[in-house]
């Protein structure tokens, strides 16, 4: 997803009521699971502060839809991302 629709969708109004729907849904807590050898390979990631919500689908058609969106903190988000900053 190029910066520009980024900032775009985060700067829409619609974005604030969608984050909150996905950090509630998950409870607040990253949705990752954890897949290193010094973590119990399946638990879930235990983190509930520093949490992002990434689009499943960057180049999805709707941006706004919950379903298509996920909690993750910010170290998942970073690798899923490969390393670039999640923004939100």
């Amino acid at each position: 997803m190029s910066s520009d629709r980024l900032k775009w969708v985060y700067n829409d109004p619609r974005w604030p009521g969608v984050r909150q729907e996905v950090l509630h849904r998950a409870g607040y807590q990253c949705e990752a699971i954890e897949t290193e050898l010094l973590m119990s390979m399946g638990d879930r990631c235990q983190k509930t502060t520093d949490l992002t919500v990434d689009h499943e689908d960057p180049y999805g058609p709707d941006p706004f839809d919950p379903n298509k969106c996920k909690c993750l903190c910010r170290r998942h988000h970073g690798k899923k991302d490969g390393g670039r900053s999640a923004r939100d």
